[in-house]
């Protein structure tokens, strides 16, 4: 889990800047990226919640999905 943390707040960081230049462009992010944003933090937040209520199996089954979205993500920009 942390090493997917670290991998979601990297790519997170990289697609809010990303987001930035483009707003100053007068431009918008692609709303597949966008989704794969809103979905890798939802899908971590979730994993989190479970893994700390000790629910292991939901727990991986979020960061199974969460790791779909970093990957995506990743991909993108060319991580």
């Amino acid at each position: 889990m942390d090493q997917l943390s670290s991998r979601a707040a990297a790519a997170k960081d990289s697609v809010d800047r990303l987001s930035r230049q483009l707003s100053s462009q007068g431009l918008g992010l692609r709303g597949d990226i966008a989704s794969a944003e809103s979905l890798m933090g939802t899908f971590m937040s979730k994993a989190q919640a479970a893994m700390q209520s000790g629910d292991t199996k939901n727990g991986k089954k979020y960061l199974d999905l969460a790791e779909t979205q970093v990957e995506k993500l990743e991909k993108f920009l060319g991580h």
